[in-house]
């Protein structure tokens, strides 16, 4: 008998993490599971979950909480979640209801669902809830409060690195009982591009304080005035911040204006967000995620390092970057020090060759399409 799986996905398609399920349950046997998903925004990944066989359906209150960083944001938020968000599922809340009640398994992709959890614990407390975590949340007590109520509701976790598992478990000062199973790669078939004289480098990510999307605005400033015609940044996904709380609490919500103010806004190309990053992707030679996170193995670096791109980013410590090997992997972030190396890739055509093969290799290693389909295949049929 089939598994009857319904996946709950707050970003329809605008972002990493819904994409990531997307190509996850591409390669599921719907020989052995029956599966739904619902998405908050309707967008092109509904037709593309058709034509796999997937029904699809939009659910626009379907009700998300994220913490901030500071007191006084995550109160604010709270409050919009409390009289706003949840008042609004609320009185939709038999639609959930007669869906969720044909399910065996409901899959929560993301842990700002986790008060949807409960709810859903509520009503039906013998249906197993699975949630997969793909972020880390700032260490503070909103988000101790939404991994300590994932832990009482959730079966089992599925986390994308050792990192996140062991970073939440920190939090909460406790196990998280789960798999680690990377995000599966693409199914793109492309051949590279050729370049032109200039340097391209790629950001693929929806603007947010936390993503550092604005970091690449100042490092790029540093580039002296003799090689910024030398280089061109496409920035591929949201360039303003689309969350109101957020938008309204930064002094940098829209990249075009601080570009421009920056002084570079001739060095970028803003794009919002693209259904097909993958052809912008393939005319570059690196991506740069400068995030304010330890977590820079995302959907972003993840399809770029399939295309064979190198990446230039933060963090302690990364399975999938290498420093000097697959590009750069700066400890901590100095717009000083990564402009200058940057500015060293110019006429150094041996050395980004040398990134990118190596970048597609590692791909290679790590990716493997039916090894990760077995593992995500065990992991709903065991439960």
């Amino acid at each position: 008998m089939k598994r009857k799986i319904i996946f709950f996905d707050i970003e329809g398609g605008h972002g990493g993490s819904s994409r990531s399920l997307y190509y996850t349950l591409c390669n599921l046997s719907l020989d052995k599971f029956k599966i739904t998903v619902v998405c908050k925004k309707n967008s092109w990944i509904k037709k593309k979950y058709k034509k796999i066989g997937i029904d699809c359906k939009i659910f626009k209150e379907l009700p998300c909480f994220s913490s901030l960083k500071g007191l006084i944001n995550n109160i604010l938020l709270t409050f919009h979640f409390i009289f706003i968000v949840w008042p609004r599922f609320y009185f939709k809340r038999n639609n959930y209801i007669k869906l969720i009640e044909q399910h065996d398994i409901i899959h929560l992709n993301q842990i700002s669902l986790v008060f949807f959890g409960l709810w859903i614990k509520s009503v039906f407390p013998k249906k197993v809830i699975t949630m997969h975590i793909r972020t880390m949340p700032y260490n503070n007590f909103f988000s101790w409060v939404k991994i300590y109520f994932s832990k009482k509701i959730c079966d089992k976790f599925i986390f994308i690195s050792k990192q996140d598992k062991a970073y939440m478990c920190k939090i909460i000062k406790n196990n998280l009982k789960g798999k680690v199973i990377v995000n599966p790669p693409p199914d793109w078939k492309l051949k590279r591009k050729n370049y032109n004289n200039k340097i391209s480098i790629a950001s693929l990510s929806n603007y947010d304080f936390e993503r550092g999307t604005d970091r690449i605005i100042e490092v790029a400033s540093k580039i002296s005035k003799e090689l910024r015609d030398k280089f061109v940044f496409h920035m591929i996904g949201d360039y303003k911040i689309r969350n109101r709380f957020k938008y309204l609490l930064s002094d940098k919500n829209n990249l075009k204006i601080y570009a421009k103010e920056m002084g570079v806004k001739k060095m970028f190309k803003f794009y919002g967000h693209k259904q097909f990053p993958e052809r912008i992707l393939n005319k570059c030679q690196y991506l740069i995620k400068l995030t304010r996170e330890n977590n820079a193995w995302g959907r972003d670096i993840i399809e770029s390092m399939y295309l064979g791109l190198g990446i230039i980013t933060i963090g302690r410590q990364n399975h999938l970057i290498k420093d000097n090997f697959n590009g750069y992997l700066f400890k901590t972030y100095d717009k000083e020090k990564i402009s200058k190396y940057i500015s060293s890739l110019y006429k150094n055509n041996n050395l980004i060759s040398y990134h990118q093969k190596n970048s597609k290799n590692q791909s290679s290693r790590i990716y493997n399409k039916k090894k990760l389909s077995k593992r995500f295949e065990d992991f709903w049929l065991s439960i």
